[in-house]
């Protein structure tokens, strides 16, 4: 082999070398060298049964829960967690696949949204460390921004998350999901549920710290009943459409936060303090002490700045009680089978009842931030659920005027036309003596010498004179009233 066959050989081999190098270097800046690749799932070596504890931050808040025997609990709060959100989300980051892998070490925090100096969740990213029961950190889960929403051809856009593991810190990778029940906040990490009103039976408040102002008392017969103030003071009626709301005092509530008492009194108005007890048809009897929270003014506000009047919030603790049957009132009328179904449906009952009443209990004593809408419905005065009793004015009875006596109308003379009769024919002279009387005249034989237009024209002549006469008194009529008034 000649000298100058060797040198060729030699170089091509650099060449080739060069071009590995290269092509290496170009494979770890595509991300083909880390650990996960794209399809792998994000979480697979981790083992949930060994986590006993998970500390996530957001560089602003902080939220610890831990393990115990009785369940899963909230370090900052000294209260029960929400398990449903921790299942949910332990869930997702175990089911979470890559879509995308780069070689980037921690220099690219910042530009990824995991920055652990920033102040935020936008800049510093959620940082998730699970903990094993000696206190070794396990796995720590970095998530950081959002990616770009890519088309998914159907119509949506799916968005996913950088995130960076503990265990390969010079690696970034991108998963298929927003994260989207994530948080650090502690108020997030609360387990749910709260004391549930059932069936309100009596409603009292006071109000021992407001001066001019008075509390008032609601009873009800029966859960179809609309409630009625007892005691209502002289000169007031209440306002039904007031008591109405009651019904469901308290039935769907919930709270925001968990204090501890040294916080609660700090925040409390104390100035007005108020007590609502409230008792149920199941016999529970619940005695709440709430105050509004404090409206606090930053020092430096700006000019204008219009400031809430009142809290938007409310704090405050309970006591809860219960009265509860230990058999059943039986019906007079009950057949064995009927009797027996009512045994297990009574037992049943009693059974969830004192369920509720552990569970209610075990909230007793602690100091919750609710919303304002809560209490709303029944923190109000006397004075808004009354009204004055409207005044009816007793009129004296009106007399009539006594009217002038009528004088009595005076007789008027009606005056018949005089009528006509043609003279009777003298009679003829008798050939007799001379000292004859004259024979007697008969009467009624007056109109047989009338003629039939005689009669006729005397009868017309009798009706005008008659309908002259009626004419006559009617007009006297008339005017009597006119005279009566001009003498008024």
């Amino acid at each position: 082999m000649s000298k100058r066959l060797v040198i060729i050989l030699w170089s091509l081999a650099g060449v080739l070398a060069a071009m590995t190098i290269i092509v290496k270097s170009s494979q770890n800046d595509s991300g083909q060298s880390t650990e996960l690749a794209t399809g792998d799932l994000l979480l697979d070596d981790l083992k949930l049964e060994q986590v006993t504890r998970i500390k996530i931050e957001d560089g602003e808040h902080t939220s610890t829960v831990t393990k115990a025997e009785e369940g899963w609990t909230l370090e900052e709060r000294d209260f029960p967690a929400n398990f449903d959100k921790l299942f949910q989300n332990l869930k997702t980051l175990k089911e979470v696949t890559v879509t995308q892998n780069m070689k980037a070490g921690p220099a690219y925090d910042e530009r990824f949204g995991m920055d652990a100096t920033a102040k935020g969740e936008e800049e510093h990213g959620i940082y998730l460390t699970f903990l094993d029961a000696k206190g070794n950190e396990l796995e720590q889960v970095k998530v950081g921004k959002a990616t770009e929403a890519e088309n998914t051809g159907f119509g949506g856009r799916a968005q996913g998350k950088y995130v960076r593991l503990g265990s390969e810190p010079s690696a970034v990778y991108v998963v298929n999901d927003s994260f989207f029940n994530l948080s650090a906040d502690p108020k997030d990490w609360l387990k749910p549920g709260f004391i549930s009103v059932q069936g309100a039976k009596k409603i009292d408040l006071a109000l021992p710290n407001e001066e001019g102002e008075e509390g008032w008392t609601l009873t009800r017969e029966s859960v179809t009943d609309d409630f009625t103030m007892e005691n209502v003071p002289q000169g007031l009626e209440a306002l039904p459409e007031s008591l109405t709301s009651m019904k469901s005092v308290l039935s769907s509530a919930s709270f925001q936060d968990v204090l501890s008492e040294e916080e609660a009194k700090e925040k409390r108005d104390e100035s007005k303090a108020r007590q609502l007890v409230v008792e149920t048809f199941d016999g529970f009897r619940y005695v709440i002490d709430f105050a509004p929270e404090k409206v606090t003014v930053p020092e430096n506000l700006e000019e204008g700045t219009i400031t809430p009047a009142t809290s938007e919030s409310y704090i405050l603790t309970f006591k809860v009680s219960a009265d509860l049957p230990d058999e059943r009132e039986k019906g007079q009328e009950e057949d064995e089978a009927q009797a027996k179904a009512a045994d297990e449906a009574f037992e049943a009952e009693q059974e969830r009842l004192k369920t509720k009443l552990a569970e209610e209990q075990s909230l007793a004593g602690r100091w919750f931030s609710v919303a304002k809408w809560t209490l709303d419905s029944v923190n109000k005065p006397l004075s808004d659920l009354t009204k004055p009793v409207a005044k009816t004015e007793a009129k004296a009875p009106t007399e009539a005027p006594k009217a002038e006596p009528t004088p009595a109308a005076q007789p008027r003379e009606v005056v018949t036309p005089p009528i006509a009769i043609p003279p009777l024919e003298a009679p003829a002279e008798d050939a007799g003596d001379e000292g004859e009387e004259p024979a007697e005249t008969n009467n009624s034989n007056l109109f047989e010498s009338l003629g039939e237009e005689d009669i006729k024209r005397i009868a017309e002549e009798a009706a005008r004179a008659d309908q002259a006469a009626a004419a006559a008194r009617q007009g006297e009529e008339n005017q009597e009233p006119e005279t009566e008034s001009n003498g008024e």
